[in-house]
């Protein structure tokens, strides 16, 4: 096991969770949708996609996170983590993606492991 595995994986578990109850406790606003015959209630509002930006991709932190398969090469540099759970609700997966990364800033920067930005971002559908 590599020195900072242990110290990483804390760090994966504890954004993680705190993301996924960040997911769980937001309150999209939902939507109908009105395809001219029926009407649709969206209990979880928009559909979207979300994730957690991390860079440089060459950090101890970043190269972890790819090879546990958490993460993987962003187009632009860096890395991203997307969020796959909460369905296809823009609201909780940008919720989720906001937690962790906020606490990622919190876990990194309290253990002293640099990076250069950590941020959430995310699209509508």
């Amino acid at each position: 096991m590599a020195k900072n595995d242990q110290l990483f994986c804390n760090i994966w578990t504890e954004a993680y969770e705190l993301g996924l109850e960040a997911g769980q406790n937001c309150t999209p606003n939902p939507m109908i949708v009105d395809d001219g015959v029926r009407q649709y209630f969206i209990e979880d509002g928009s559909c979207g996609f979300a994730w957690v930006h991390v860079a440089p991709a060459t950090s101890a932190f970043a190269r972890w996170l790819i090879k546990q398969k958490y993460a993987h090469a962003a187009y632009y540099g860096g890395i991203d983590i997307w969020i796959h759970v909460h369905g296809q609700s823009y609201a909780r997966k940008l919720a989720h993606a906001e937690a962790m990364a906020k606490a990622f800033k919190r876990l990194l920067s309290a253990n002293d492991i640099s990076y250069k930005y950590v941020y959430a971002d995310g699209r509508l559908d």
